[in-house]
């Protein structure tokens, strides 16, 4: 039974809503996950959308499988309010979250919680000599999710031969579990699991293969390819390399453009096949590389037990050389680490890698598969785009847990291993006493004009150190972005103050505390609106001057504005009119504006009470100016 390479599609940022050019723009964004690239498509509550004048969609690389997706609407209207649904899909699964545009409280309002997300795809494994096949998978959700199982589309429903489990674990994180017993051949089929709650929906597929006697089989494995070939280029040689597992050992054929490859002592082109138990490692030399070796090359693995295939394509740039495909094999960065976490024994691994990998973890010889007490995760380091940090987690470890870990990290590139000891009597056991750092309630922001105070409270012993992110960016403390903390015993009050705030500050921050014996991080996300401006304030009372011989009347008021007001003028109840008689201007000084009317050819019927009003984005101030016949301002 095999499983894919690939990733199914998941959000790593839900959607968010953002305002440009005064609010004339609204941009839709969410960061998701895949390979291969997924479809998107987006919908209007149950009206799909397309690309027009108004609405422009697109999809941006961010690195590897990650992508950001985005919709924009132009010249956005009161009838552009309602649910959006953005829906990604490739052939390993499909993914789907929503959020509302409301204009009635002056901006969106997204629910808290997270749509769900398949962090690791479906695995199967057996119990009871083959008897009982179990699929299992994780995922996160905010609410608690609706899960549904399918066979071939028709939906599984529990009992008989099937059981199904979702079990919660910390973190807003679900183990789902669907059980088979009295496997036969019957039940071989395509698999898909879909989670839904009230912010979006998940899928999830795996295919289930078995020849007619696989259901009962206990000794021995057909070939399944763990990798498609990976290209390198070793002087004028180029190998092809992939890596399978088969027991008993698998008969090797190759072929160019679906025509077999014959090798013989002249030829240019070796085959080879190392092995290490039931993993193997095969190898097609390409000596002296011309043109005419381009191709498709499929490799073709047999046992008793079953084949299997793999392919890849060798293209070559103009007329000169070999395309290497670009990537990276996995590598760890450094060594595995064990620590305790109350109730959970956890061990990490930090490595790089591009494409993502597939990760597996044994313990001795013996491959330890997620379920029951175990919890294997591979999540993206925000340190770099092809980081990553494997964990497995023991839930209530035991004595009988000890022995030798290796975490295997395999991707089309290449395959590493790190390897980690649990000793329960040795220094590896995480230290007795303390506490790692928890964090119990979710941060609170509270904005005023200009600053945002994100705050928090975690408790951990001995102290830890705290990173606060944005994104996937460490916040560095300046003048603007201002952390601090204080202790109370082993309780530590976090808070995070950004002055001078903009819409840019908006978006997904994390906190991080670690000590020795472990780690805890809170998020939240921020959806901003840019500081309202402070209305214009007159600075005193209007001035009064006479111009061309005492005929002219000009008016003058001082005005402090963030940005330059406009100016109305009134007399009695009737708008002045610029560019007949009389003449306004607004002019600036430094910081300071200054709003003018000029009244020509002053009589006695200019007297009166003169009113100024004074507007900017912020909102607006009157100021009056009562006149006598003179021109002069009346006590």
């Amino acid at each position: 039974m095999g499983v894919g390479d690939d990733v199914a599609p998941r959000f790593t940022q839900k959607p968010a809503l953002r305002q440009e050019d005064g609010g004339k723009r609204l941009v839709f964004q969410c960061v998701l996950e895949a390979s291969p690239k997924p479809d998107i498509s987006w919908a209007r509550g149950t009206t799909a959308l397309s690309s027009s004048d108004r609405i422009l969609m697109r999809v941006d690389s961010a690195g590897g499988s990650a992508y950001n997706v985005i919709l924009e609407i132009v010249g956005v209207t009161q009838a552009d309010a309602g649910t959006y649904k953005v829906t990604a899909k490739n052939r390993l699964g499909e993914v789907s979250a929503s959020i509302n545009l409301n204009f009635s409280a002056g901006q969106q309002k997204q629910a808290d919680g997270i749509a769900p997300n398949f962090v690791q795809k479906p695995v199967t494994r057996q119990e009871n000599n083959g008897q009982k096949l179990l699929f299992e998978c994780l995922l996160t959700a905010d609410p608690a999710p609706a899960i549904t199982w399918f066979k071939d589309n028709a939906g599984i429903a529990p009992g008989g031969r099937y059981a199904v489990r979702t079990e919660p674990r910390d973190n807003k994180s679900y183990f789902l579990v669907l059980e088979i017993n009295g496997v036969n051949a019957q039940d071989a089929g395509n698999y898909k699991v879909t989670a839904k709650n009230a912010l979006g929906e998940s899928n999830a597929t795996i295919r289930l293969n078995f020849d007619t006697s696989e259901a009962n089989q206990v000794k021995g494995a057909r070939p399944v390819f763990l990798q498609k070939p990976a290209i390198r280029q070793e002087g004028d040689k180029i190998v092809l390399e992939c890596k399978l597992t088969a027991d008993p050992k698998p008969t090797v054929s190759w072929s160019l453009n679906n025509k077999p490859i014959s090798f013989g002592p002249d030829s240019r082109l070796t085959p080879k096949l190392w092995s290490e138990g039931s993993s193997h490692t095969l190898t097609l030399e390409i000596a002296k590389v011309a043109m005419g070796d381009a191709g498709e090359y499929r490799a073709h693995a047999k046992n008793d037990l079953g084949e299997a295939t793999a392919t890849i394509t060798l293209n070559f740039e103009g007329a000169k050389k070999p395309q290497i495909p670009e990537g990276k094999a996995p590598h760890f960065t450094q060594k595995p680490t064990i620590k305790q976490q109350q109730s959970l024994l956890i061990m990490t691994c930090l490595l790089e890698a591009n494409p993502t990998p597939q990760i597996r973890w044994f313990r001795d010889t013996t491959e330890v598969g997620p379920g029951g007490r175990y919890t294997i995760t591979l999540t993206r380091n925000p340190d770099g785009p092809d980081l990553y940090t494997a964990i497995l987690q023991i839930k209530d470890p035991k004595t009988e847990d000890g022995g030798t870990y290796k975490c295997t990290a395999a991707n089309d590139f290449g395959e590493s291993n790190a390897n980690i000891t649990l000793n329960f009597a040795g220094s590896n056991q995480a230290k007795p006493g303390g506490q790692a750092p928890a964090f119990k309630e979710k941060p609170k922001v509270v904005q005023d004009v200009k600053t945002i105070n994100i705050t928090c409270q975690c408790t951990a012993s001995p102290k830890p150190t705290f990173t606060w992110m944005k994104g996937a960016s460490p916040l560095q403390a300046s003048a603007r972005v201002v952390p601090t903390v204080t202790e109370e015993g082993n309780v530590y009050n976090l808070k995070l103050q950004i002055l001078n705030f903009t819409k840019d500050d908006g978006g997904q921050y994390k906190v991080t505390a670690k000590n020795e014996l472990g780690e805890g991080s809170a998020n939240i996300s921020i959806n901003l609106e840019p500081p309202k401006e402070e209305p214009p304030q007159p600075d005193g009372k209007p001035t009064i001057r006479l111009d061309d011989s005492g005929k002219t009347v000009i008016l003058t008021q001082a005005v402090n504005s963030p940005t330059k007001p406009t100016g109305l003028w009134y007399f009695g109840n009737q708008p002045i009119t610029p560019g007949s008689r009389y003449i306004v201007e607004t002019v600036q000084e430094g910081n300071m504006y200054y709003v003018v009317l000029k009244i020509p050819n002053f009589t006695e019927k200019d007297s009166g009470t003169y009113k100024l009003v004074m507007k900017n984005k912020g909102g607006e101030t009157t100021t009056t100016v009562p006149l006598d016949c003179e021109g002069k301002l009346v006590p």
